[in-house]
C-alpha cells in the first residue's frame, strides 16, 4: 500500500531539476526575507539547510545540488553582512565556509540514502528472473497512462503473450531450462518494443507490453516484430518456442488496468482457440471494435 509520504515523493521527484533547484532558491530567499525583515533578531540561519536539503533530495543532477550548497552559503554571508551586528568579514568566510562543508556532508548523506531508495524502489518494481517490469509495476505504470489517455485524449493498447505448452517445457527439462527459457522471453520482448513501451511479467509464462499513444495498427506491427524476435527462444533441445499474442487497442481504454488485463487476456485465448502460435487483436472504440487475425 502507498502511503501518501510516497505518493507526494513519487510527484515532487518527477519535477525539472531545475525546477527543484529553483524552488529551493525560493525557500533561501523567503527565510532570508523573515530573517532580515521581520525577525531579525531571531537565529535563522540554520534553517537555509532546508533547502539544500529539499535540492540534493530532489535533483537528479549533483550539479544542482552542490550549486544549492554554494548559493546558501553565499546566503549566510549576505544575512551576516546586513545585520544589525557585524563581524568582521574574514570570520564571516570562514563561518560561511563551515557552513558550507556542512551542507556538502548533509548533501553527501542524503544521495546516499536516496541511491539506497532508488534501488530498492528498483528491485520492488523489477521480476527477478527477466529483468522487466513486475505486476505491481506495470498496474502504477497502466493506471497513470489511463488516467493520462481519459483525460487528454489518445489510444492506449496492451499486448498479452502466454507460451504455448511452457509446461511441458518445464515436465521436459526442468525448471531451470523453464527459467532460462523465460528470461529470453524478456530480453527479446524488450529489444522488440519502443522506448515508450512498458514490459512486464504478470507471472509465470505470461507478459504485457503497454503500448502508450498507440492504436490498433502501431500496436500489430510491434506483435508481428516481437513474434519475429521471440522466433530465437528455443528450449534445451533446440526446439522452437511458441506463443499466443492477444492486441488490445482502445479510442477510450477502461478505468482500470484489471479490465484491460481481462480484454487482452480474452483476445489471447482466442488465439489459442484458433490454433495457437498466433496473433489476435481487437480494437475497443466508440462506435464499433474490429479485430484481425496474424
Amino acid at each position: 500500500m502507498t502511503t501518501a509520504y510516497e505518493k507526494i515523493d513519487e510527484r515532487l521527484r518527477r519535477l525539472p531539476d531545475w525546477a527543484v533547484f529553483a524552488f529551493g532558491m525560493i525557500q533561501a530567499l523567503a527565510i532570508v526575507a523573515v530573517k532580515t525583515i521581520a525577525l531579525p533578531g531571531v537565529p535563522l540561519t540554520d534553517f537555509l539547510l532546508i533547502p539544500v536539503a529539499w535540492t540534493g533530495w530532489l535533483s537528479r543532477s549533483r550539479t544542482y545540488a552542490y550549486a544549492a550548497a554554494v548559493c546558501i552559503a553565499g546566503v549566510t554571508v549576505f544575512i551576516a553582512e546586513v545585520g544589525p551586528t557585524r563581524a568582521p568579514l574574514a570570520a564571516t568566510l570562514v563561518s560561511a565556509a563551515a557552513r558550507l562543508l556542512l551542507y556538502l556532508i548533509a548533501l553527501a548523506v542524503l544521495r546516499a540514502i536516496r541511491r539506497v531508495q532508488v534501488a530498492r524502489e528498483e528491485e520492488a518494481r523489477t521480476d527477478h528472473l527477466t529483468g522487466v517490469a513486475n505486476g505491481r509495476a506495470f498496474e502504477a505504470i497502466a493506471a497513470r497512462e489511463i488516467a493520462h489517455s481519459r483525460r487528454r485524449g489518445g489510444e492506449l493498447s496492451l499486448l498479452y503473450l502466454d507460451v504455448d505448452e511452457f509446461k511441458d517445457v518445464n515436465d521436459r527439462f526442468g525448471h531451470g531450462a523453464g527459467d532460462e527459457v523465460l528470461t529470453a522471453i524478456g530480453e527479446a520482448m524488450v529489444t522488440s518494443v519502443r522506448a515508450s513501451d512498458v514490459v512486464a511479467r504478470l507471472g509465470g509464462d505470461e507478459f504485457a507490453v503497454l503500448m502508450p499513444g498507440t492504436g490498433r495498427f502501431a500496436a500489430v506491427t510491434v506483435a508481428r516484430r516481437m513474434r519475429e524476435r521471440l522466433g530465437g527462444v528455443v528450449t534445451a533441445d533446440g526446439g522452437r518456442v511458441r506463443f499466443s499474442i492477444g492486441v488490445v487497442s482502445y479510442a477510450v481504454p477502461p478505468t482500470c488496468a484489471d479490465a484491460m488485463i481481462r480484454d487482452a487476456d480474452a483476445v489471447m485465448y482466442r488465439a489459442k482457440g484458433l490454433g495457437k502460435d498466433r496473433i489476435e487483436s481487437v480494437m475497443i472504440g466508440a462506435q464499433a471494435s474490429a479485430s484481425t487475425g496474424a
